[in-house]
């Protein structure tokens, strides 16, 4: 089983913190690698190469400790260096390599004397953190969903449901249909920074009104799902890096409306047609972009689902999906208000994007 001592948020401060009495200074070493996690060792041991992890760290900071408060500090911000190496790229599975192991070992001088330090180990995910959270291990959210707890799961009908989980926390899962079991499976353990985040999934065509999932410490959670029938109108998938760094799902039940934006210029020719002709332009349109712009009405949703379309809108990373095709997306939404069920009667959210490329494939 992995060694996972808390997760790194790489678009948030992260920050490895030294501090001691007589601390003179600290040399960091980082090795932020893909694959299969290298092993630990205790104080007075230097991190060798052991199997995707190199011998040499990826980045070695040094820096010298100052005084706060009776001790000396030396703390370094190692996320903007992390995020580099975390890239989301959705596939039609949703399991994606945008996760990493970060290996830290630290140097510290003390009293001229150098002492190596245990080595620490993290998993790296695309996720954030708000200023206001409580500081905490990130380690505990078996569910990578920030609605998901009682909450129900809108889905259209039909569709396969796909819920992001920490495959070393979670043992099991299953869906039911009217108390009758749909889909079921175990999920192994790995060493393998691609399957830390495994996404347990239902069979197409079938429609579970409930799931299921044991955790390995013998705990289990329990959430209901809601089917979706709106015939009226194509139900649209979005689908986003969360702020838990996994890629989650969210439905679009209601009217969508298409709109195209282009962008030209003009520019003069000769007309070298003898004798001319009015019939051939000599002030000619140069289209230059084409995007399109998609609205969305999401439908009803429950108030408990603010923070699902809150993270959609913060989202980097958006992606929808149109048959078997998914096509990266910007959200265009600038702002975000909250709705809830005293001033609203009915919880709907619209949202605007342009695809991220453009629509005419040009020179």
């Amino acid at each position: 089983m992995a060694q996972i001592d808390n997760i790194i948020n790489v678009n948030s401060v992260w920050n490895s913190t030294t501090s001691l009495p007589i601390l003179e200074s600290v040399t960091l070493k980082v090795w932020i690698y893909s694959g299969i996690q290298g092993n630990s060792v205790l104080d007075n041991n230097d991190l060798a190469a052991s199997n995707a992890r190199l011998l040499d760290p990826t980045y070695t900071l040094r820096g010298t400790a100052i005084l706060n408060g009776t001790d000396k500090v030396a703390s370094f911000d190692i996320a903007p260096l992390i995020r580099d190496y975390v890239e989301s790229e959705l596939n039609q599975t949703h399991n994606g390599d945008n996760a990493v192991w970060v290996d830290l070992q630290r140097i510290a001088t003390i009293g001229g004397q150098e002492l190596i330090l245990a080595s620490e180990h993290y998993l790296a995910l695309d996720g954030y953190e708000y200023t206001m959270d409580i500081v905490g291990n990130q380690y505990d959210e078996e569910v990578r969903m920030s609605n998901i707890q009682g909450d129900p799961i809108l889905v259209s009908e039909g569709s396969v449901i796909s819920i992001p989980v920490l495959s070393s926390l979670v043992d099991s899962f299953k869906y039911l249909e009217q108390g009758l079991l749909v889909t079921s499976d175990v999920l192994a353990l790995s060493d393998d920074s691609s399957e830390q985040i495994l996404y347990i999934e239902s069979d197409i065509n079938k429609k579970p009104d409930w799931l299921e999932v044991t955790l390995r410490d013998g705990g289990g959670l329990k959430f209901p799902i809601q089917q979706i029938c709106e015939e009226r109108y194509e139900h649209v998938k979005l689908t986003f890096v969360n702020r838990l760094g996994a890629f989650q799902d969210v439905w679009f039940f209601a009217n969508s409306k298409r709109a195209l934006q282009v962008k030209s210029d003009n520019w003069n020719r000769r007309n070298l047609v003898s004798g001319g002709g009015a019939y051939r332009p000599t002030t000619v349109k140069n289209i230059t972009n084409v995007n399109e712009t998609i609205t969305l009405n999401s439908g009803f949703y429950p108030e408990s689902s603010n923070v699902v379309f809150e993270e959609l809108i913060q989202a980097d990373n958006v992606w929808i999906t149109k048959g078997i095709e998914t096509f990266p997306i910007l959200i265009k939404n600038s702002g975000f208000n909250f709705q809830d069920s005293n001033t609203n009667k009915a919880i709907n959210y619209t949202i605007s994007f342009e695809y991220a490329f453009n629509k005419m494939k040009s020179l």
